[in-house]
């Protein structure tokens, strides 16, 4: 599994301020997740239902620094929520693909199909497992971003930060990377764009994000 620009920003945009112990949700893998450990968060919990991605988190965490504040569940997880306890700070990089269409890897589209990690779970699910003054930090396709409002509103979460993302000046915002939380009214939306002109000639604000998981930006 390739590591892709979604994981890289949500696990670079994402606040880990006070955030003891983490869940990343359809870890892949496992790049989210060490990027938080990278951050400071003192343990993660990355859960995953596909067993190829679960072998190489596993194996990418036991060759990082980071080894001992990661563990890395086979699990689904709806199973996973049946028996933690609560977190700090709640992170995925969701399926995107619908029911009508698959990938031909069909490893791959168990990982990422939709059908294994709605939306609507993952919020429902997460608002039960998250500490009360714990983040839920999603990216997502930004022609979805109304119907994730309307679904962190129907569960009682507030938005606290919202970033939405376009890939080059010439084109439409593609994501959108949005933190929720249960205990404020506060919010803050921004903008990100990640190529002004030239491909992998990225902004400053981009660079400024990311730069300390690049070994070449």
């Amino acid at each position: 599994m390739k590591v892709g620009t979604d994981g890289v920003l949500l696990g670079a945009w994402v606040s880990v301020e006070n955030v003891k112990i983490a869940l990343d949700i359809g870890c892949g893998t496992g790049l989210i997740s060490l990027m938080l450990a990278q951050r400071g968060a003192e343990r993660i919990d990355a859960i995953d239902i596909d067993e190829n991605a679960i072998i190489q988190a596993k194996e990418n965490v036991d060759n990082s620094v980071f080894s001992e504040k990661i563990k890395v569940h086979h699990v689904s997880f709806q199973e996973f929520s049946k028996k933690t306890g609560q977190y700090d700070l709640i992170v995925s990089n969701p399926p995107f693909y619908s029911d009508t269409f698959l990938p031909d890897d069909k490893s791959r589209g168990i990982a990422r199909h939709i059908s294994t990690l709605p939306f609507d779970e993952i919020i429902k699910i997460s608002k039960k497992m998250l500490n009360p003054n714990g983040l839920l930090a999603l990216i997502f396709p930004f022609k979805l971003k109304s119907e994730v409002l309307n679904l962190a509103n129907i569960n009682d979460f507030n938005i606290k930060r919202v970033c939405n993302v376009k890939p080059t000046l010439t084109k439409e915002y593609h994501r959108c990377l949005i933190e929720l939380t249960l205990n404020t009214n506060e919010s803050l939306e921004e903008d990100l764009l990640i190529e002004p002109e030239k491909r992998h000639q990225y902004s400053k604000e981009y660079i400024e994000l990311t730069r300390d998981f690049y070994l070449d930006l």
